[in-house]
């Protein structure tokens, strides 16, 4: 009997090894793809942070870019995590295109091996083992595994807090309740919509240990530290930065649609998106199959219903009012663990009749991730890209010019400057504007084309005073 469970345990652990080794191998033939590809915006965002920190300053409370402006460019952002070990990176080996994925490569696979110790934890090795296989299979999770972005890092931290909160309700010690309280706090710096998974973790805590769990002391005291730091980590980031995009992004997203929440199209336009576009209709399939079988693990039940259902208001009421599509990763994780929650339960009840079913929904999967993943990494800001890499011979001080959508020329070229995207101001204000940067050492102004017929008189007047050049898409003014 013994022989036979070691024969067990060895399997699962070349299985994991497996599967640790996919998850390095899908990242390889793009690590040194430059961050032109799907929200490359974002991702230059990120890349200007590590260039700061690896050549201006190191702090990692105070993160930088190169826009709206010329010096002490900080920004309200979520812990910049990724960036800050990914200068590390850079001050020792040099400035690499590889570098910038390399860290969010080992978050990647970490993920891989803490949803396999969920399953030991919380269920069965099998369990972690077929969750790690369909997280491998999500093409969202793949391309934003490798992208320099925090969602990455949130995923992580919402695997370890489960671990960690499982761990405390083990064995309620001051020890294991300050562990959690840790990974509860670095879980709403890594990105404030990871907290969607509170209901969850509340559900399960009332399942494994019952309600006066909630109350004690130890889970009062983590509660309230990883909110207070969390404000002050915010407020502190607010009152130094220049942009303060967690608060803009706030109001953008959440606070000017609630009105909008209240119907019924929000939600139906997120289930679709999730079903269709991000875990795609095979994982979908076994996570909807994962519902009806509420007493094959009650805890483990209880942690994914609260946990998706945190993750889905999300969507419905944030996600659904952008084009930001990483928004819908909050739900990735709860959505794989609900699918293998299903596939498991399929295989517990009906056994051999369940392969049947399993082998073919995983080969479509495997399928939609063959056909949906390259096109995350499709080129898309190529040719804005190969235009920044020309203006980086431009002299230090110069400072650019930008009219357009996503201002991603300023971390392309490494050099500061401004950006205009108010198509109301008049031909004089942006005349005057224009002048105003000139004398503030501004040498080139680029023209997004698809912004172009917004600022028909500007260009008009631009295209008589100074000397252009069109460059795919873009006009280029020489000031």
């Amino acid at each position: 009997m013994h022989a036979q469970r070691e024969r067990t345990h060895q399997l699962y652990l070349l299985c994991l090894f497996l599967l640790l080794a996919a998850s390095v191998l899908v990242h390889v033939i793009t690590l040194h793809m430059p961050l032109y590809a799907s929200d490359a915006w974002r991702q230059t965002d990120e890349e200007s942070i590590v260039w700061h920190f690896t050549y201006v300053l190191t702090n990692p409370l105070k993160p930088q870019i190169f826009y709206d402006g010329t010096h002490d460019l900080f920004v309200q952002l979520e812990l910049q995590v990724i960036p800050w070990l990914t200068s590390i990176l850079m001050r020792i080996f040099g400035w690499h295109t590889m570098l910038l994925h390399v860290i969010p490569d080992v978050f990647f696979s970490l993920n891989v091996y803490l949803i396999y110790r969920i399953g030991v934890k919380l269920f069965t090795p099998a369990y972690g083992l077929f969750g790690a296989l369909l997280y491998l299979l999500v093409p969202y999770d793949i391309y934003y595994g490798q992208a320099l972005m925090p969602e990455i890092f949130m995923m992580t931290m919402l695997l370890v807090t489960v671990l960690t909160v499982n761990a405390y309700l083990e064995n309620q010690t001051w020890g294991r309740a300050s562990v959690a309280a840790l990974s509860l706090l670095l879980l709403a710096l890594s990105k404030l919509p990871a907290v969607t998974i509170l209901p969850g973790l509340l559900a399960f805590a009332m399942v494994k240990s019952g309600w006066r769990s909630l109350i004690s002391p130890k889970v009062i005291l983590s509660v309230v530290f990883a909110g207070v730091f969390t404000e002050l980590y915010l407020h502190y980031e607010g009152s130094i930065a220049a942009s303060k995009f967690v608060s803009g992004d706030t109001s953008a997203y959440l606070l000017r649609h609630m009105a909008s929440n209240l119907h019924l199209h929000v939600y139906h336009q997120a289930f679709q998106f999730i079903t269709t576009r991000l875990l795609f209709r095979p994982i979908s399939a076994l996570a909807i199959v994962g519902l009806f079988f509420p007493r094959l693990n009650s805890k483990l039940y209880a942690l994914l219903i609260g946990w998706g259902f945190g993750a889905f208001i999300f969507e419905a009421w944030v996600a659904t009012h952008n084009a930001l599509q990483y928004y819908y990763l909050v739900i990735a994780l709860p959505g794989v663990l609900m699918g293998a929650y299903g596939g498991y339960a399929l295989y517990h009840y009906f056994h051999r009749w369940s392969l049947i079913a399993l082998v073919p929904v995983t080969a479509l999967a495997v399928s939609a991730a063959w056909q949906h993943t390259p096109v995350l990494y499709t080129p898309y800001q190529k040719n804005i890209y190969e235009l920044g890499l020309r203006f980086r011979s431009l002299p230090a001080n110069d400072r650019i010019l930008w009219i357009g959508t996503t201002p991603i020329i300023f971390d392309y070229s490494r050099h500061y400057g401004w950006r205009d995207f108010n198509t109301k101001e008049t031909l004089a204000e942006k005349e005057a504007w224009i002048q105003e940067k000139i004398r503030e050492k501004a040498a080139v102004l680029v023209v997004e084309h698809q912004t172009a017929p917004d600022n028909q008189p500007l260009m008009a007047y631009l295209q008589k005073n100074f000397r252009h050049q069109v460059v795919d898409g873009y006009t280029v003014f020489w000031l």
